[in-house]
């Protein structure tokens, strides 16, 4: 077909991977893909203290990351049920911040732009059902001062590598 529509759901492996729900459009094989993956672990907690100088304990917050992701690429037929697309793409990581010890919560909504390089593989069992792995390595490219701040005292980055696995439906 010249033009179809897809949905899909599945689960990113990566450190705090979640639940990934996605959508797209292809037209004549350039595919565009939007997709949001819902943090589901979260980070150990962070420790956070006064910057007066004398290092006052605050607070302990940990997080988990959602990610909005833009992706284009272009569909590759390898045989009559199995293709590839490979896909760059734009990349939104928010942290959500959930207090465990102490009164404030630091860093809630801190942010990060990354830039992806991947591929989709595709393997179509039946009509209109597609079952897909798409290794992803994004870069950080520009993060806020609360991430930042995050990624200097804890052992979480923007971006790194991650494998998205699930379904689509074709239409």
């Amino acid at each position: 077909k010249p033009i179809a529509f897809y949905f899909g759901a599945g689960y990113t492996i990566r450190f705090m991977g979640g639940v990934t729900a996605l959508a797209g459009v292809v037209y004549k094989n350039f595919d565009l893909q939007l997709s949001y993956t819902f943090g589901l672990t979260s980070s150990d907690d962070l420790r956070w203290y006064s910057i007066d100088g004398n290092d006052n304990y605050l607070s302990s917050v940990n997080y988990m990351r959602s990610t909005l992701a833009a992706k284009f690429g272009y569909q590759i037929e390898l045989t009559e049920r199995f293709g590839v697309t490979p896909q760059i793409g734009y990349e939104i990581e928010r942290l959500t911040g959930t207090l465990s010890e102490g009164t404030n919560l630091y860093g809630d909504g801190a942010s990060a732009n990354c830039l992806s390089f991947g591929a989709k593989m595709i393997f179509a069992p039946i009509q209109r059902l597609y079952l897909f792995a798409a290794p992803t390595y994004s870069i950080g490219m520009s993060k806020d001062d609360n991430f930042q701040k995050i990624e200097e005292n804890s052992d979480l980055t923007a971006g790194g590598f991650m494998m998205s696995l699930g379904a689509i439906l074709n239409f």
